[in-house]
């Protein structure tokens, strides 16, 4: 699920960098939005539920097979594309319904344009999100503190905490702030921290000790080989 919350990263991001530098015509542009709305809420979703199920892996010592643990990715996946399609669904439903004069989705960046409409679809299950990732995080940290017993266990619990802190997706909270006091220093921080979270996810997810021994077991090959190719030529 983590390639899957990257790749709606990169398309949310992608998306947002290329409607900031080009105007789109307005017919077009409606439906953009559509897709650029629902790329964030599918990334914010999975911000969300990658946490919740490591949140249970970690509780629960149970052991299952590959296809048992296929079938609940199969089922976390559908759950996180099909909540934002309900609230995409939603609105053009109300859109067509209440205001069928009005374009909802639109305006220089191909978002929502109406700020009752944005709040309520975009900012609040931001906030919802961000508030339960919170509550995960604690509890996540409480349950690995009360049931490691080993002192050598602290800085595997740090590293696994800060894993896990880079899906969740606090930068945001910085981001809120900037906004909130104006301020360009937190404003341009967020955008750094933002535009590479999907960086920090992998570099955080990869880089662990199986991968770093494969890499050098894989250069100490390349090493051993080059001696034995000069001899030979």
């Amino acid at each position: 699920m983590l390639i899957v919350l990257i790749l709606f990263l990169l398309l949310a991001q992608t998306c947002f960098f290329i409607l900031s530098h080009i105007e789109i015509p307005s017919y077009v542009c409606e439906w953009v939005g559509v897709i650029h709305h629902f790329t964030w809420l599918c990334a914010f979703v999975f911000m969300f539920l990658c946490p919740y199920r490591l949140n249970g892996e970690i509780r629960d010592l149970q052991t299952y097979s590959r296809s048992e643990r296929r079938m609940a990715t199969v089922k976390y996946m559908l759950v996180g594309i099909s909540l934002p399609l309900v609230v995409i669904i939603s609105i053009k439903t109300a859109n067509l319904l209440l205001a069928p004069t009005e374009k909802w989705y639109g305006g220089r960046l191909c978002f929502v344009s109406q700020t009752f409409v944005l709040i309520f679809s975009f900012v609040v299950p931001v906030f919802l999100i961000l508030c339960g990732n919170a509550i995960l995080l604690i509890c996540i940290i409480h349950y690995m503190t009360s049931t490691s017993n080993a002192a050598n266990s602290n800085r595997s619990n740090v590293m696994v905490f800060m894993k896990i802190s880079t899906v969740m997706g606090f930068s945001w909270i910085i981001g809120i702030v900037a906004i909130l006091s104006q301020s360009d220093v937190l404003l341009l921080v967020f955008e750094v921290l933002s535009n590479l979270q999907g960086t920090f996810i992998t570099i955080s997810f990869s880089c662990s000790s199986r991968v770093k021994t494969f890499y050098k077991s894989y250069l100490q090959q390349i090493k051993c080989k080059s001696p034995e190719e000069h001899a030979t030529s």
